[in-house]
């Protein structure tokens, strides 16, 4: 049997992805203010769905008729009202994204057909957060082939976002902190790793694993294609935030009040401190491992020529 789902409601998928620490929770609630995308969504399950089939762990068939399913079940759901997170301190929530009055009113919508005609009538984007599975996008054109994807990356100092997993001990809370809830696999010293540790050098320790993704990342960001995929560099997008912005006006619309508030709230533009993005520091054990650092450092220079 074959799964096929006939009708669509999120007929524009807007997926917005990076690694730890690189700025999605400042950026995302922002670039969504725009007057043509929805709220955005934190579904794990897209990560989760991307990351078994690339392991080939569920059938192509199975993986596209659940995101088909969840994307037009999120869009529907998100213009009730219904499955929105309402917690004042999360980054997930109304409050964060200064968008609970008109959540507040969505609540009183009564469902049914209107609902449907207003989704179909707006024609908005929806937006997914993902995290880490850049290089897995290639998959999410084949299960939506028959919709509008746009693919935007959040890209920031490769040596700070090595710097910043180490420092906040991402080690210990992916491993043993039970409210960590990233797929892991146990490798062969018997010991967990997250998913995105798969293929790189077992003898490595975490930090420099860690490091050897984030140096597969930034390839897949510099290298996937270009029609519908929008890099954002966080240095270039704090300091002069409407420029950034306006990159993506024709596609996701113009600035919103809510726009202009939230630029307030996280108070941008601002500058950058130089010693933010000039100095080379890094863990001890990367700089005993010399081909690893001279990788890390090529990158970091590279990086530096896209930032303004």
């Amino acid at each position: 049997m074959k799964f096929k789902r006939k009708n669509i409601l999120a007929k524009k998928l807007l997926f917005l992805d990076g690694l730890s620490g690189s700025g999605k929770s400042l950026i995302t609630p922002i670039l969504t203010s725009l007057n043509n995308s929805e709220f955005y969504l934190y579904d794990h399950l897209f990560d989760e769905i991307l990351i078994l089939l690339e392991n080939k762990k569920i059938s192509f068939n199975g993986a596209q008729s659940l995101l088909k399913t969840h994307a037009d079940m999120n869009m529907y759901n998100i213009m009730l009202g219904r499955n929105v997170n309402f917690r004042a301190t999360d980054h997930s929530g109304v409050y964060y994204g200064m968008l609970k009055n008109k959540f507040d009113k969505r609540l009183n919508l009564k469902d049914g057909k209107q609902i449907i005609k207003s989704i179909y009538k707006d024609g908005k984007w929806l937006p997914i957060i993902t995290h880490y599975v850049l290089p897995y996008f290639k998959n999410l054109k084949k299960i939506f082939n028959d919709r509008k994807l746009l693919f935007v990356s959040v890209a920031r100092d490769p040596i700070y976002l090595i710097n910043s997993f180490n420092k906040n001990d991402w080690e210990k809370k992916i491993i043993s902190n039970p409210k960590d809830l990233t797929l892991t696999y146990i490798d062969k010293f018997s010991k967990f790793n997250p998913w995105y540790f798969k293929g790189i050098n077992q003898n490595m320790s975490f930090i420099e694993k860690y490091a050897e993704y984030v140096l597969k990342y930034f390839y897949f960001q510099k290298n996937f294609e270009k029609k519908n995929h929008h890099i954002i560099y966080y240095e270039n997008f704090v300091k002069d935030p409407k420029r950034e912005l306006s990159k993506l006006y024709k596609i996701i619309g113009y600035e919103t009040i809510i726009t202009k508030k939230l630029l307030k709230k996280f108070e941008l533009p601002r500058k950058i401190k130089k010693s933010d993005t000039n100095k080379i520091i890094l863990p001890d054990v990367i700089n005993n491992n010399n081909k690893l650092k001279k990788k890390i450092i090529n990158t970091y220079e590279n990086y530096l020529k896209n930032i303004d």
